[in-house]
């Protein structure tokens, strides 16, 4: 990725409370599965850094309200369709696996996830999503204090991702937990 698009993407998120840190996490348990299941290690890790960069144009209240009301809802999912034009905006010639991969973060098999309800979403897609599910549920976040179990948050990412993602987020969390 062009180094001062990344740089750029990165600015719109930092004020965002939370995310920046959230889009690092991601980044790094991305980058380990990734690897470890033989995928683009590059190209999934520079989505993930990004992924989220749709939620900068969020009123600031939305990223420390809790509980969200249904009108909530309504805009933060709009935000992976809004990353994704920003990012093209900003990156006019963007590849198309990142480009997908922010759209798509939020696709569930089965057609269960958004913006698209993608039946087969691919095994990039799903593991940035594993990534960013387990991230997010494993993490204080603005709005609350507390996080799932490791066991629990491996438990939700297996309701939607296949048995290989779940070993190897598994083993890259180990990894995370050793190196601390």
């Amino acid at each position: 990725m062009n180094q001062m698009v990344l740089n750029r993407a990165i600015e719109l998120i930092k004020p965002c409370p939370g995310l920046f840190d959230h889009a690092q996490d991601v980044a790094r348990l991305v980058f380990n599965v990734a690897g470890t299941l033989g995928l683009d290690t590059s190209t999934l890790k520079t989505a993930a850094l990004v992924h989220d960069v749709g939620k900068c144009t969020w009123p600031k209240e939305l990223h420390i309200r809790y509980p969200l009301q249904p009108e909530d809802l309504k805009i933060i999912r709009t935000h992976p369709v809004i990353g994704e034009k920003i990012l093209c905006d900003l990156w006019p010639d963007i590849p198309k696996k990142i480009r997908e991969l922010v759209r798509w973060h939020h696709e569930r098999p089965g057609g269960l996830g958004y913006p698209d309800q993608l039946h087969n979403p691919s095994i990039e897609v799903l593991v940035l999503a594993s990534c960013d599910v387990f991230s997010a549920i494993t993490s204080d976040r603005p709005y609350r204090v507390g996080t799932f179990p490791i066991s629990e948050a491996l438990m939700e990412v297996a309701k939607f991702a296949p048995p290989q993602i779940v070993a190897a987020l598994a083993d890259a969390v180990l990894k995370r937990c050793v190196n601390y």
